[in-house]
């Protein structure tokens, strides 16, 4: 059994930069992934980000995307079931057991599946969305888009707004400049937004894949901080942040190295 906790490589090459997501100066060492990519970690707001955006490949979600991620039955059920641990949760949050629900991104469909079966109105949006998925899950009535989440118009608004490893695909000026706008815009007014990202303060510790992208090619621009996340990125956006779990030994549907949170506009 692979051991995840495997130590990240820490090279001599530190100089003085600014981080991508607080934009303050950090002088701490580049970190590189078993890829061998550069990332480096913010002192400031404690996120890692890529030292050099341009090992990012804008060409990776295709179709065959989705065909090397895992979508097996028992993957299914494991996506199903972190959304019914957070269910009390939900409900809680937008105060109704069920509503509309758009899961950004979200190449395995088990999330959408059990919402579905929850009683919400599901709505799924994806680059890369293979014709037999599609039609699986138009069968049980949940509609799906195909398209890039920024050009795509979509004309109904939500209850729930499910991005799980999502937002850590994109430069922190475009979920700020383009992604939250849109998805503000798209959220009722009593709406949250959850959120599942790798955790950056498990730097150090992390299982590759999950912390870099589990493809051939790098995918992720940041991993985030929990609470940097909540300052940098959704605050200045009018969001509050509700609730946040992260990895916890042992404890089911804790996957190991993310962390959940719910934000919106309601929250004191």
């Amino acid at each position: 059994m692979k051991d995840w906790r495997k130590p990240l490589n820490i090279t001599n090459n530190s100089h003085n930069t600014l981080c991508t997501v607080c934009g303050k100066h950090t002088t701490e060492p580049i970190l590189s992934s078993y890829r061998s990519i550069p990332y480096r970690y913010c002192c400031n707001c404690k996120c890692v980000y890529l030292a050099d955006e341009s090992n990012i490949n804008p060409d990776l979600y295709t179709d065959d995307y989705l065909g090397n991620t895992k979508c097996t039955a028992e993957h299914i059920k494991t996506y199903g079931g972190i959304f019914n641990y957070l269910y009390e949760s939900i409900k809680i949050a937008i105060d109704k057991d069920c509503g509309t629900f758009l899961e950004i991104g979200f190449g395995n469909p088990g999330v959408l599946a059990y919402a579905n079966k929850a009683g919400f109105k599901c709505t799924g949006i994806d680059l890369s969305l293979p014709d037999s998925m599609k039609k699986a899950l138009n069968k049980i009535g949940i509609t799906t888009i195909k398209g890039n989440f920024i050009n795509v118009e979509i004309e109904d608004t939500f209850d729930v707004i499910w991005m799980s490893h999502f937002v850590e695909h994109f430069k922190p000026k475009c979920l700020i400049a383009e992604i939250i706008p849109k998805v503000t815009k798209l959220l009722n007014p009593d709406g949250v937004i959850a959120i599942i990202t790798p955790d950056a303060s498990l730097y150090g510790t992390q299982y590759d894949e999950l912390f870099y992208g589990n493809c051939k090619n790098n995918e992720h621009y940041v991993i985030y901080d929990v609470d940097a996340f909540s300052d940098h990125i959704m605050k200045p956006k009018g969001f509050t942040r509700y609730w946040k779990s992260r990895y916890v030994e042992g404890k089911k549907f804790h996957t190991k190295g993310e962390w959940r949170s719910f934000f919106g506009k309601k929250f004191v």
